[in-house]
């Protein structure tokens, strides 16, 4: 038995080789030289409709750039839009099947998956190309141009190219921005309005409801997650209302201003969180999608949002540096680009770690602020601390110094010594200050042998 159906196999696959030999054959292969489908410049043209079977689609240029025409009127993906040209442009006749085809349903070409029209400048127009099924092979398709009779195959790169749908040609990004323009985030939430104001990229300042300096890194991140925002589903035209989806009551509403041009991006988290999160551009193209995360991201207290950096420089204006630590003082000066030990004793400074402890007194932010007097100074190790850098910069100046507490698991009290308020901060940095001249000291290879 299992001969005899292992032969029936045999039998069929041979029926099946030969059927398809027979249907490849009867055309001439077009040589070496695969031929191109359409000869035309990108530049010319100006619009692309594919007609199938579940939809039909229309970009066209409009300036500049392209645009959806149908089946809605929206912005395009400008990489998508270039990337569907040169799929075109690029198309080759990979195999002439045949010439004068009695029946192009065999071919699936009586009634073809995909219609392409590319029109051109001037009115013109390439010839309609027809897309049927897959050859037995499925890396290919049987195609037909319509000017001509002939069957011929292409890539079926060129058929996935353009079996997309309207919402894969659309430009996904929920609100465009220039962060480099923008001088004022507001975020609205639950009657709280946080406004945020930028002097220049870096610096931004609170100005609502408290005014206060901010955390200029912190805004600048919100800032890239609301332009990398992308839309996961686009759920309605412009032309629907916003109570539908709750975006009468946003959860959080956020304004911009850029270049003097306002924009706003309203958030709404739905009752299924398998939906994501609803947003709604203004100026925009309707309801989308996108994902729950941003809400997360955006929905800040201004506490949050408040600058708890303790000291604020640039490493490269650091000239001198003093620590204090263990009965110990040691100082050390930039002399060009090399940092030396002063005292106790003179020679060159390990780089590393001088610019280590710079780093993580550039990066350093306070957790809590848990005193605002001085009479709290001894209670928390501050009026014989365990540990005190103090920074000179190049122009003269001295920032204030930085006066370390006492250790409590992992947080550790800190204050500026000029100032009275008393915070907690990370205890890693108490690791990075050297507690001695050997920690600072540039490390020597061993001393040949005489």
């Amino acid at each position: 038995m299992r001969w005899r159906s292992l032969g029936l196999l045999t039998a069929t696959l041979v029926v099946l080789a030969g059927a398809y030999y027979a249907l490849e054959s009867r055309g001439k292969r077009s040589g070496d030289e695969a031929q191109r489908v359409f000869v035309a410049d990108e530049k010319e043209v100006e619009q692309i409709s594919i007609r199938r079977k579940t939809e039909s689609i229309l970009v066209k240029r409009d300036g500049g750039e392209w645009r959806l025409a149908e089946p809605v009127r929206a912005k395009t993906n400008g990489t998508e839009i270039s990337s569907l040209l040169n799929a075109i442009l690029n198309a080759k006749q990979e195999r002439g099947i045949d010439d004068q085809p009695k029946s192009l349903a065999e071919y699936g070409l009586e009634q073809p998956t995909i219609v392409l029209t590319v029109a051109l400048q001037g009115g013109k127009k390439l010839p309609e190309l027809l897309l049927g099924d897959k050859n037995p092979n499925g890396f290919s398709v049987y195609a037909k141009r319509g000017d001509q009779p002939a069957v011929f195959l292409v890539a079926d790169s060129l058929r996935r190219r353009l079996d997309r749908n309207a919402d894969d040609l659309r430009d996904k990004t929920l609100l465009p921005l220039d962060l480099d323009k923008v001088t004022q985030l507001k975020l609205t939430r639950k009657s709280q309005t946080i406004t945020l104001t930028s002097g220049d990229a870096q610096s931004w300042e609170m100005t609502q409801p408290t005014r206060t300096k901010a955390d200029g890194p912190l805004v600048r991140d919100l800032l890239w997650k609301i332009k990398d925002a992308r839309a996961k589903e686009f759920l309605a035209g412009p032309e629907d209302t916003k109570r539908r989806y709750g975006l009468d009551h946003p959860d959080l509403v956020v304004e911009l201003t850029e270049d003097n041009v306002s924009k706003r991006l309203l958030l709404k988290a739905p009752r299924d969180a398998r939906a994501g999160l609803y947003a709604l551009a203004e100026p925009g193209e309707g309801v989308v999608s996108t994902d729950a995360r941003l809400l997360t991201d955006l929905a800040r207290s201004p506490d949050d949002l408040r600058d708890r950096s303790l000291l604020r420089f640039e490493t490269t204006a650091v000239a001198t540096m003093a620590i204090r630590r263990g009965g110990q003082v040691l100082s050390l000066a930039k002399e060009g680009d090399v940092w030396k030990l002063k005292s106790p004793s003179v020679g060159d400074a390990h780089a590393g770690k001088v610019y280590d402890l710079l780093y993580a007194l550039k990066d350093l932010r306070y957790h809590a602020l848990v005193a605002q007097t001085r009479r709290e100074d001894a209670r928390f190790g501050l009026k014989h601390p365990q540990a005190e850098v103090e920074l000179g910069l190049a122009d003269g100046s001295r920032l204030p110094t930085l006066l370390i507490g006492t250790l409590v698991n992992d947080r550790v009290y800190a204050k500026l010594a000029a100032s009275p308020e008393i915070y907690t901060i990370d205890r890693k940095l108490l690791d990075r200050i050297p507690t001695g001249l050997e920690a600072l000291q540039q490390e020597t290879g061993p001393k040949p042998a005489t």
